[in-house]
């Protein structure tokens, strides 16, 4: 069974979205259109000149918007990046490209400061049939949903990746493992005692063992492939 990237943002919207983000959203965006009111657009110029290459969120759906923390947890469970555009080897679809000029068209304005959300392989050209999304930033700093293409994604995913989600979940994959190893252990392996019962020391003892054993494993794997932790490089080409 396969998935792609907007139901498994929206899932993560309808899951974690709740009253209290609802009101810090709606008071990030009365903060955000009092910079821009008439007595304080000189002194927030900047940010006012930049507003017109983002998305304004008052004349587009709501089901199409989506908050930087949704976007963050997604790509942290997938093992996905969200990256500038920029970053994209390959070309963007000729459908995209028309959305963009439909937005545009309804809004007025030229918009800009895209983002992408796909594998680090799609967005470097070394894998074409990937699931990908393109996003345009918001006036509030959130994400409008502008086209998605590709292949959706396999559901073991968050499971094959939970372990690099952060260094927590490593350390307690690494523990899980060990615990597995030194359980099916037969105690001949463990100790040439003959005396000694399944549940001894020297399988306490060897639970340590195993765990340093994996441990190293698992840290030496990290680096041989220059991999790092989801909830550091989900926002990173490295």
């Amino acid at each position: 069974m396969k998935q792609d990237i907007i139901i498994a943002l929206e899932r993560i919207r309808n899951k974690h979205r709740n009253a209290e983000d609802v009101l810090l959203d709606e008071v990030n965006r009365i903060l955000i259109a009092g910079q821009f009111s008439e007595k304080n657009v000189l002194k927030n110029l900047k940010s006012y000149m930049n507003s017109f290459e983002l998305a304004d969120e008052k004349i587009t759906l709501s089901s199409s918007i989506f908050v930087k923390r949704e976007i963050e947890k997604m790509c942290i469970e997938n093992r996905l990046r969200f990256l500038d555009s920029k970053e994209l080897v390959s070309e963007i679809p000729y459908e995209a490209i028309l959305k963009i000029k439909e937005i545009n068209a309804s809004q007025g304005k030229e918009l800009k400061h895209f983002k992408i959300i796909s594998t680090r392989e799609f967005i470097l050209g070394r894998n074409n049939e990937d699931n990908a999304a393109l996003f345009a930033q918001t006036v509030y700093g959130n994400y409008l949903l502008i086209h998605q293409w590709g292949k959706g994604f396999s559901n073991t995913r968050k499971v094959v990746y939970f372990p690099v989600r952060s260094f927590e979940k490593l350390f307690l994959s690494v523990l899980f493992l060990s615990l597995i190893i030194t359980f099916i252990l037969p105690t001949n392996l463990i100790t040439t005692d003959y005396r000694a019962d399944y549940f001894s020391m020297y399988r306490i003892a060897c639970f340590f063992h195993v765990t340093i054993f994996v441990t190293s494993f698992t840290v030496f794997g990290l680096f041989s492939f220059h991999s790092d932790l989801s909830n550091r490089n989900w926002d990173s080409i490295r």
